[in-house]
């Protein structure tokens, strides 16, 4: 009893010692400022606060800080119909003293009626200009603000991971005992805290706004949602600054929603996918929540499907457990599935089904029904990308011998090429009669006219296609946008988490064969089945290069278009297994390197999300 209490108290007293240390740093500058004295301008006029003052882009709004102290935010309020541009320069001292003129662009959404930009610095004087031509708009409580922040975002980031760090080394052991544990721990800790606490615009990843729209059709029954969202959609190039603009944007979602039915929208395969989001927005509409706890919720419970599915294929790999933790825990994988897609479900059943596929061809005797779990993973996740679909037949390349009998090698290979054709044929038909457009976001596309191209011009369409591949095809597995991308949200320090990343990924794969189950036989795979893996996943590579040179390639580019890393995170894993050492590098136990894979995971995690905070 002594000994819970005792590891109860170390564990609030790190989080109160961390929460002290990131309150005192991020408001330091706010405890030395003292009180601010500032006048307001309007072309050279001095102006009251409490009235609202038209600006048109002839117009110049000045503040003077007359004590060049330290200042937290530049804030006022406004009115206007569109949206518009600003350019704000600010004179403030710098290390040495010394006063120094700096400036940026901005823009702002008519609809959110608050600017607020945190400067930070000891700041003299801040100069607005409106951007847009032949606009007039209402400002009003312009004003520099010193507040504290007792619950910034970083802050409590912070808070988080110093005191999860804590946790874990208090309870490595049972972390450590079984890593898919450790999996869970990190993936819910930095998933959460990337939905809470990272800037939200709504949409702030690839295609966020057909994903979302799809999840939240099926649920309310329309194809077309016209919410707040929809009607005024942030750029996914345009960040909120702060908690400020956050809560006017929540406000107007909260305000501004309301669900047109337009046409009927009906569950099909793809939807699969997207089970998460559904089911956190279904919870959302029982309980009559609001549009943004809406959102939060289904984001949260796609999070928690895609923990689950990695968590059972970490527990039951018998090995590469250490290499599935660090693939599911990928900035880019970990980003994916905090956000509006469905590649991160996707990936998740692709790692399963090679999970248990290894499993059971390094047995002597197959199980038939784990085999058959294998296969069902990859056919879910063909169900939103056909591509991996390959994946399914390879059953065909394992040996006879390790099946029981003759008789139930042929009944699996059977039904597996049956189930493999018949797949392909609920997913093909619609693209095969549907052929004369291609995906509109590649630009004026046409698959047919794609494939006419090719014929008219084979030779043109190899050097096309050796030129792409080959050229890119390093950077596809092992890239930053591959490892760590973060959709469009920005990563100041992202070579050091790629380089960090790159080493995680080494050490898993040097260890992959020692972090399995001890009583583990850990048979090879055979030569059979080590060459069907090789051709099924170049064969898959070249189709994901080919689908993107159909569908979202103009007809006489030289640039194949649309392809990204994400799409070969679910190849990682069977690649590198096919590299994994026969003999130990090192004389370590698997809780050191775990442990140290754990820390480093931390870490470079922590850099990931908390470039993307604002104070």
């Amino acid at each position: 009893m002594k000994k819970k209490l005792l590891t109860i108290l170390i564990i609030l007293s790190a989080a109160i010692i961390s929460y002290l240390v990131s309150f005192t740093y991020y408001n330091y500058g706010v405890f030395r400022s003292g009180s601010l004295d500032y006048r307001v301008f309007v072309n050279d006029k001095e102006i009251d606060n409490n009235v609202d003052y038209h600006i048109t882009k002839d117009t110049a709004i000045v503040i003077y800080n007359n004590n060049c102290n330290f200042v937290n935010r530049v804030e006022f309020d406004y009115e206007t119909a569109t949206d518009f541009d600003w350019h704000l320069v600010y004179t403030y001292n710098n290390e040495f003293g010394l006063l120094k003129d700096t400036g940026f662009e901005d823009k702002s959404k008519a609809f959110i009626n608050k600017y607020s930009y945190d400067l930070n610095k000891k700041i003299c004087m801040v100069r607005i200009e409106l951007g847009n031509k032949n606009q007039e708009i209402s400002v009003s409580n312009i004003r520099l603000v010193n507040n504290i922040n007792y619950f910034s975002n970083k802050i409590i980031f912070f808070t988080i991971i110093t005191t999860s760090i804590c946790a874990f080394i208090l309870f490595r052991k049972y972390f450590l005992e079984k890593i898919e544990r450790l999996f869970v721990y990190i993936s819910l800790v930095f998933g959460i805290s990337i939905i809470l606490l990272t800037p939200f615009g709504l949409f702030k990843s690839w295609d966020d706004e057909y994903h979302f729209n799809r999840a939240y059709g099926v649920v309310y029954k329309s194809d077309t949602t016209a919410s707040a969202a929809f009607k005024n959609p942030i750029n996914p190039w345009q960040r909120f600054h702060n908690d400020v603009e956050v809560k006017e944007y929540i406000r107007y979602l909260n305000d501004n929603n309301n669900n047109e039915v337009q046409n009927d929208v009906h569950f099909n395969r793809v939807d699969v996918s997207y089970m998460g989001y559904i089911i956190g927005i279904f919870i959302g509409k029982i309980t009559h929540s609001s549009f943004y706890t809406t959102i939060i919720m289904s984001l949260i419970s796609n999070l928690i499907l895609y923990t689950i599915i990695v968590y059972l294929a970490i527990r039951y790999a018998k090995k590469g457990k250490l290499l599935l933790l660090v693939l599911g825990l990928l900035p880019t994988t970990l980003y994916m599935n905090s956000s509006f897609n469905y590649d991160a479900i996707v990936t998740a059943f692709v790692l399963l089904g090679f999970s248990l596929f290894f499993n059971e061809v390094t047995k002597d005797e197959i199980n038939i029904k784990r085999l058959m779990a294998s296969i069902a993973c990859f056919v879910i996740g063909t169900l939103s990308k056909p591509v991996y679909a390959l994946f399914a037949i390879l059953v065909l390349f394992i040996n006879k011998k390790k099946f029981r009998d003759k008789k139930e090698m042929l009944l699996s290979k059977l039904s597996v090429v049956f189930g493999f054709g018949l797949v392909l044929v609920i997913i093909l038909m619609p693209m095969v009669i549907n052929n004369n457009t291609g995906d509109t976001r590649g630009g004026n596309t046409c698959v047919s006219c794609q494939i006419q191209s090719m014929k008219n011009s084979p030779l043109g369409t190899m050097i096309v296609y050796k030129n792409n591949v080959l050229d890119n095809s390093i950077n596809s597995f092992i890239g930053q946008e591959t490892l760590a991308c973060f959709g469009w949200m920005r990563v100041r320090f992202v070579d050091r988490v790629y380089y960090l990343f790159l080493l995680l990924i080494l050490l898993a794969t040097m260890f992959a064969n020692y972090d399995g189950d001890k009583k583990s036989k850990n048979n090879k795979l055979d030569k059979v089945t080590i060459a069907g893996l090789i051709f099924l996943l170049f064969s898959v590579i070249s189709l994901i290069w080919l689908s993107l040179y159909l569908s979202y390639t103009e007809v006489g580019e030289n640039v194949i278009k649309g392809v990204q890393g994400r799409y070969f995170i679910p190849l990682l894993f069977p690649i590198l297994m096919l590299f994994t050492n026969k003999t130990k590098l090192m004389k370590m136990d698997n809780n050191k390197i775990n442990t140290i894979v754990a820390l480093l995971l931390f870490y470079s995690l922590y850099v990931s999300v908390l470039c993307n905070l604002y104070i």
